[in-house]
């Protein structure tokens, strides 16, 4: 296995246990990912990196923002398939 097998390995096994090696010095959060603990921090920091294009609104996370761009784009994700409503 090779260094990166490694550190996957290592990941995926924490979700097997409680161990949560990041926490959030603001207030306590604990999680496995440092991913998760950056989107965690974001929420502290006000920071919101993703900006939509069209009106400026601006989110922490980017599927936040292709769920927004959605409205301005008109497309639907579901549609009823009893009367096709979207």
């Amino acid at each position: 296995m090779d260094v990166t097998g490694v550190v996957t390995w290592k990941t995926h096994m924490r979700k097997h246990t409680a161990e949560r090696l990041n926490m959030c010095e603001s207030c306590g959060y604990a999680c496995k990912q440092s991913c998760h603990l950056m989107k965690q921090m974001r929420i502290h920091t006000g920071e919101r990196q993703f900006k939509c294009v069209v009106c400026g609104h601006a989110c922490h996370q980017n599927v936040s923002l292709k769920s927004h761009m959605r409205m301005h784009t008109g497309q639907r994700l579901y549609m009823c398939v009893v009367c096709g409503y979207e």
